[in-house]
């Protein structure tokens, strides 16, 4: 999950990222929501990816 403002690491870098998990196996899920909290958006804005975050629990095994 990224941030539309993240300047430490900006939603740009996204591609590359998911494709290179994707090349070592990994099955990861890319969320990027708006914000202007940039960086530290994952604190005040969680209700925007907690959705995404239930999901993938509620898809594990337990």
């Amino acid at each position: 999950m990224l941030s539309r403002t993240d300047k430490l690491f900006p939603p740009s870098i996204a591609p590359d990222v998911m494709d290179g998990l994707g090349r070592t196996g990994v099955n990861a899920k890319y969320l990027e929501i708006d914000s202007e909290f940039g960086h530290t958006a994952s604190g005040p804005e969680w209700a925007k990816w907690r959705p995404t975050l239930k999901a993938f629990v509620d898809s594990l095994d337990r």
